[in-house]
């Protein structure tokens, strides 16, 4: 899949961060401000993908209440002998 320059770029630097940051004699500091570039450098490869943004999840009471009744299915379980209870087309 072709990738325009800059996103290619965007991955190298990705792939340096990750090996600097697993060096053992880096003090926190430093590998929290490594961990902050890779997370910048993902945000960055999404706009130059163009991807959107991944959507919030609603949480609403008035969401869950309206998702919590049970789906109304074409699927009718049969019974035990094989003949379905609800009327079916």
């Amino acid at each position: 899949m072709y990738r325009p320059e800059p996103y290619r770029r965007a991955v190298e630097l990705q792939t340096l961060i990750m090996g600097d940051a697993r060096n053992p004699e880096l003090k926190p500091i430093i590998r929290a401000g490594l961990a902050r570039a890779f997370c910048e450098l993902e945000e960055l490869k999404r706009r130059i993908a163009m991807r959107p943004l991944p959507k919030a999840i609603d949480v609403s009471k008035e969401r869950a209440k309206r998702r919590s009744k049970p789906s109304q299915a074409s699927f009718t379980e049969p019974d035990a002998k094989g003949i379905s209870l609800e009327p079916g087309p």
